[in-house]
């Protein structure tokens, strides 16, 4: 009897051991909280529930790893992955929970079920609040005595291409180039923004919206100009969301709490 619960208790202490080591170590922990999220002049209280995400933007040499290709324009194991669509991303978030053992988000149609423990891309939400890094109405002020440029590549600093991804200093949260270097990919479609208090908020599952294809979100960043270039664009751009790609446009993942 005392062997069997010997050997029950190891086996215990072995899935705990695994589940504790599941999150990678390229992901960091977004404490839950709320902020005031604003758009279309329209504000919002909105919940987050913890999470977590990528502390870079994903690069070359993991999207290569997961996906055996290198879209890239500019070339770089440690640069951020771009010229990728929509599609791109999410099946990239597909093989890599694939890889490492974990549910598939994404269905055929590109629709997220929630409730896998598999890669996603971030909700519009989720990344602003991860942005914000905890600071409840707008983004932080910067340390006396540092400037933007600490914190992200952009026009002016950038030589016009893409940067090594965390080279550059981390927010509050310890996310890297949540400012500059490459705009990115969210997971949501555009729908009509409210002033309801929202908890989680994912955005319309569809491409219709005012009538025609809309491709999901992507975050142009909100200092500096939108990523390297400099280039300001719409939040949401009406192109086909397989098709639609730049140089200047990546993503990074995110986990739920486990």
């Amino acid at each position: 009897m005392y062997s069997c619960f010997k050997a029950f208790v190891s086996v215990l202490f072995i899935a705990v051991t695994v589940f504790a080591q599941s999150i990678p170590d390229d992901m960091v922990r977004i404490p839950g909280g709320s902020f005031i999220m604003k758009k279309d002049n329209v504000t919002a209280t909105v919940g987050i529930t913890t999470f977590y995400m990528s502390k870079t933007e994903i690069t070359q040499a993991q999207y290569q790893a997961a996906m055996g290709n290198n879209p890239s324009y500019f070339r770089g194991d440690n640069l951020p992955v771009e010229t990728v669509t929509w599609c791109d991303a999410i099946n990239y978030c597909n093989a890599r929970s694939l890889k490492e053992g974990r549910e598939q988000v994404y269905n055929s149609e590109g629709v997220a079920d929630f409730s896998k423990n598999g890669y996603r891309l971030p909700t519009t939400a989720e990344w602003e609040y991860a942005a914000r890094a905890g600071n409840r109405d707008g983004y932080p002020p910067l340390p006396q005595g540092e400037k933007w440029d600490d914190y992200g590549w952009f026009e002016s600093n950038s030589d016009l291409k893409t940067q090594p991804v965390g080279r550059k200093k981390a927010n509050g949260f310890g996310l890297y180039d949540m400012f500059g270097n490459v705009s990115e990919w969210t997971n949501d479609f555009p729908e009509k923004f409210t002033s309801t208090p929202k908890q989680d908020p994912r955005g319309a599952v569809t491409g219709k919206y005012f009538g025609g294809s809309a491709t999901p979100y992507y975050r142009d960043k909100e200092k500096e100009g939108s990523n390297w270039a400099g280039a300001w664009t719409e939040d949401k751009s009406y192109r086909e969301i397989c098709v639609y790609k730049m140089y200047a446009l990546g993503f990074r993942v995110v986990l739920p709490q486990q």
